[in-house]
């Protein structure tokens, strides 16, 4: 009783053997592997979306900075977009951006027009003409530089003449100038612009700093929550990413384990095919040997019934034996057709007054059936000297053959 109590000894093992068994290594080991699948799929899921948004989000702003060329005509100037610059779909808003000196010249000039063409093939000079096959879009919008009274530009320079003179500030002014409005381009190779010609079309020649183009893209949709709402977006599409990549890696682990499950039962169910197979054989080859034994149980009684039932001749026949033995008498079994089954069967259901004969009386029956026999003409007899075992065999039948006499009669 003493080696059955629980000690202090156990009592503060056991946290730490439960803590060591093998059930808890495997739950350690699974929520080992489920903590580092689960991270390894959450920065996947991260990674993801910044892919997707640099694919789906195109550039916002694009711009370009014409150099134009004075010459014979009009001041024009062609800059190249690149391929992924501008995508199908989207639309985009066209603005020209020109710097120019408040100079009396450009005072003078008034309004001017700015032509705008985005084309699909880039031109070879910029003084060459465009085809309308070429041409994706076209614009043409009016500019002005603000107008001042000459009182108003004296005090504004003299407010400003300190930074004027430091170099801070410039007696210049930007226009900018809306082109095109929700523009998008098709989904072809000549359905995006390549290139695009602005042209500053003027009766008086003006001065300019520099001149740009400017495509601002107008987010719709999916696009705009996702360009406008950035951590909300990331967080709720790095989810679905997440959970997307969860539920396939866990649809691959259950297939993974019922491949690796279904590989294992085939070896077992070949094994206990073929033990079944053994069974059966075994089981057949014993029902076999139980039918063989039984047939030839059937046969074994079967001779010894033709045996018992074989008689040698229907007549009654003597033996010669030694001197000092009587002779050896053979009485035949007489034979019981159906008829005289019927009859007996009929006789022992009456009632029976007769008494039946003492057995003086079969023995004399029986001398005088052999006196009549031997007094036949033709009597047939068998010579030779019978063996005690042939004896003892005559005996068995004759009495088998007075029993049945005296059921009969």
């Amino acid at each position: 009783m003493a080696s059955s109590e629980i000690t202090p000894m156990d009592v503060a093992i056991e946290p730490f053997r439960i803590a060591m068994s093998k059930p808890a290594w495997r739950a350690y080991i699974g929520a080992i592997l489920f903590t580092a699948t689960s991270l390894t799929l959450l920065g996947c899921a991260f990674v993801s979306y910044g892919l997707f948004y640099t694919n789906y989000i195109p550039q916002i702003n694009v711009e370009r900075i014409v150099h134009l060329q004075f010459g014979t005509g009009f001041p024009s100037g062609v800059a190249y977009l690149a391929n992924n610059a501008l995508v199908a779909k989207q639309p985009y808003d066209v603005l020209v951006h020109l710097d120019l000196p408040r100079s009396p010249s450009n005072l003078a000039a008034g309004n001017f027009m700015l032509d705008l063409s985005l084309l699909a093939t880039p031109p070879s000079s910029p003084y060459s003409s465009t085809d309308e096959i070429d041409r994706i879009a076209h614009s043409r919008r009016t500019a002005l530089l603000t107008y001042t009274s000459p009182l108003t530009d004296h005090v504004i320079k003299a407010a400003n003449v300190l930074w004027l003179v430091m170099g801070w500030k410039r007696e210049a002014e930007q226009l900018h100038v809306l082109m095109m409005e929700g523009v998008d381009f098709r989904r072809s190779q000549s359905g995006v612009p390549k290139a695009l010609k602005l042209e500053i079309q003027t009766g008086e020649r003006l001065m300019i700093y520099s001149a740009r183009v400017e495509f601002i893209a107008r987010f719709k949709g999916i696009r705009w929550m996702m360009y406008n709402h950035r951590i909300l977006s990331l967080l709720v599409f790095s989810t679905l990413f997440y959970l997307t990549s969860l539920i396939s890696a866990a649809g691959a682990w259950a297939l993974f384990l019922a491949y690796s499950s279904r590989q294992h039962r085939a070896p077992m169910k070949a094994k206990s095919a073929a033990i079944e197979t053994n069974t059966e054989s075994e089981t057949a080859s014993d029902v076999g040997r139980r039918s063989g034994s039984k047939q030839d149980r059937e046969l074994e009684q079967e001779e010894d019934e033709d045996v018992d039932s074989f008689d040698i001749s229907d007549t009654p026949r003597t033996f010669p034996t030694s001197s000092r033995q009587p002779r050896l008498r053979y009485l035949p079994t007489p034979r019981i057709t159906p008829e005289v089954e019927q009859e007996q069967e009929e006789n022992s259901s009456r009632p029976s007054v007769e008494t039946q004969p003492s057995a003086l009386d079969a023995d004399d029956e029986d001398e005088m059936l052999e006196g009549a026999a031997a007094r036949r003409p033709g009597w047939r007899t068998d010579s030779g000297i019978g063996t005690s075992l042939e004896e003892g065999e005559a005996s068995d039948r004759a009495a088998a053959a007075r029993r049945r006499r005296l059921r009969s009669g």
